[in-house]
């Protein structure tokens, strides 16, 4: 596979620019070109060459230049995940089948993909241009742990061995480790695995202290204060190695609440995932709904899209009987620190309820002509912002990367100044199409910018990892505080993704970055578009009207590309 390029140091310069500049004031954007300028003649090329030497030296451990940085930066956020970048993803299951026996449908397919990986029995995947996909991020299906640490966390992979294998499953607050695969590694059949599921279902259980899966959302300093006096205990270093070591979380319950409230719960509220596990899923029994708490240090919703299509693909295998173990493995502890531990789960469930999220349709039938969907849903976030707040503020929208080595993500900003004119315009309804044509053809340059490795977002960002101490300060300094970099640095107001179509993930549902903005899910199933908004307790008030501005926007926009059609 082709590594990550590097683009050249006067390009960045030149796009970071004119990226920025609808953002700033004249003087800011004067300040930030003098800062650019300067940076490219003295110390830029000496970072650009370090940069290179390390790509360089990174392709020969057959990552990118960018895989290190981008997970020691995950890392080393140690806030509470679910409410700074954990999303959660709901999925479109295609069975019919119901309870338990879904369970085990959902549970035999899911474990047999991760046993086909650690096979080697899973196939390179290809993008729609025949390229290439890159696996590396993969590995987590190994089983592997994201590991809490005060200092920064750290990524814990189990070995690769198929036999015995287990899954941590959580039932009515208690954790269970039940075994998946049997000695020669082969999973266990959906009947077997239905009959283990009842078992446990059945048996009778006191109330613990708290619920297991509640620890993993206090922040890496209390969880992994916690979990370090935890496992000054034999028992406890035993459930901790299980967890570490089985191939995902999954939990059952009993819920029957609409789709948008058991995402919204299941994401944001602890005691329903474990939160530094990559995989961590829930499955109502009493409806269809199904989804993940997704830990996504290493891996992206790209890889999981392509590993869902696969899963749920596969066919039952009602071979491999046999009585698999489940083995129940809760903390135990003194009740002083079950007590403290509560006190820390109320004060994060507390926080957790000031997340908001709002839902929207828009039919885009009057559309007949190809266009590119992706902008059009940009541009009415665009009118949204317009309309609610009177300015434009930084927009994030996630390209998938992952065609180059180890590649992930690239950031795409798609508040460009002809998008911005033309939703100005579509405001006092006076767009027209040349201003259509001119926010598109820009959409379309910075989309293939970042899918060709040639934006700047994330060439910046290496930049900066390579200043050393006996560097030009002043210089560096200019640059890197420049209004211009502030902007792009100082927090996303939307954070944006989409991963297309609604299969075989339907939504996904994700805090803001940034205090006071929103986290933005869009989706497009060939009829209409879908909007999911989320804020936080200083975005919530302002929902409704963001919501209310897309379905707007997006109206605007629809009717002005069929009348282009006519």
């Amino acid at each position: 596979m082709q590594p990550l390029p590097i683009p050249p140091l006067d390009q960045t310069l030149e796009r970071f620019i004119a990226g920025v500049a609808p953002l700033l004031t004249k003087d800011e954007i004067n300040q930030t070109k003098a800062a650019a300028t300067r940076f490219q003649s003295h110390c830029g090329e000496l970072l650009q060459q370090r940069l290179l030497q390390f790509a360089q030296q990174q392709d020969e451990k057959d990552i990118s230049w960018l895989t290190e940085i981008k997970l020691a930066a995950y890392l080393q956020d140690v806030r509470p995940l679910a409410l700074c970048n954990n999303p959660g993803m709901q999925l479109d299951y295609p069975s019919n089948d119901q309870g338990l026996q879904r369970a085990a449908s959902f549970i035999h397919r899911v474990v047999r993909v991760h046993i086909r990986y650690l096979n080697g029995e899973i196939e390179q995947p290809v993008d729609a241009r025949g390229q290439p996909i890159s696996m590396y991020n993969w590995r987590v299906l190994s089983g592997a742990l994201r590991e809490p640490l005060a200092e920064g966390d750290r990524y814990y992979y189990a070995q690769s061995q198929t036999a015995n294998r287990t899954i941590s499953l959580m039932w009515q607050g208690h954790h269970i480790a039940l075994q998946v695969t049997n000695e020669e590694g082969e999973v266990f059949s959906v009947k077997t695995l239905m009959d283990a599921l009842q078992t446990i279902v059945d048996g009778e259980y006191e109330q613990p202290d708290f619920d297991f899966m509640a620890l993993s959302a206090l922040g890496s300093q209390k969880t992994g204060a916690y979990l370090e006096e935890l496992c000054n205990d034999p028992h406890n270093q035993n459930v901790y190695q299980a967890l570490r070591d089985s191939l995902f979380c999954l939990s059952l319950y009993h819920s029957g609440k609409n789709e948008l409230e058991q995402l919204h719960e299941q994401t944001f509220m602890p005691g329903f995932a474990w939160q530094y596990k990559p995989f961590s899923y829930q499955i109502d029994l009493d409806s269809d709904f199904v989804c993940l708490h997704f830990e996504h240090s290493e891996i992206d919703g790209g890889a999981l899209k392509i590993i869902y299509t696969t899963a749920f693909e596969i066919g039952l295998d009602d071979q491999v009987t046999g009585q698999p173990g489940i083995t129940p493995l809760d903390w135990v502890c003194e009740e002083a620190v079950s007590a403290s531990i509560r006190q820390d789960i109320d004060a994060i469930a507390s926080q957790a309820r000031h997340i908001q999220s709002t839902i929207c349709h828009i039919d885009h039938s009057a559309i007949t002509t190809k266009i590119s969907h992706d902008a059009i849903l940009q541009f009415a976030l665009i009118y949204a912002q317009l309309k609610v707040f009177d300015q434009v503020r930084l927009t994030y929208e996630a390209v998938d990367t992952s065609h180059y080595k180890a590649g992930r993500t690239e950031a795409m900003r798609p508040n460009s100044r002809e998008a911005i004119e033309l939703c100005q315009s579509l405001l006092t309804d006076n767009a027209t199409k040349e201003q259509l044509d001119a926010a598109l053809n820009m959409h379309r340059k910075r989309v293939i910018a970042c899918k060709t490795g040639q934006a700047y977002d994330r060439h910046l960002t290496g930049l900066q990892m390579m200043i050393r101490d006996n560097d030009d300060k002043d210089c560096i300094h200019a640059f890197f505080n420049s209004p211009g970099y502030q902007a792009l640095t100082g927090g996303d107001f939307l954070s944006t993704t989409s991963m297309g179509n609604r299969s075989p993930i339907i939504r996904v549902i994700f805090v803001p970055t940034t205090p006071g903005g929103f986290g933005v899910y869009y989706s497009d199933d060939n009829k209409e578009y879908e909007f999911l908004l989320t804020g936080d307790q200083q975005g919530s008030p302002y929902l409704d009207q963001l919501r209310d501005g897309c379905i707007e926007g997006a109206n605007k926009l629809i009717e002005l590309v069929a009348s282009q059609a006519e």
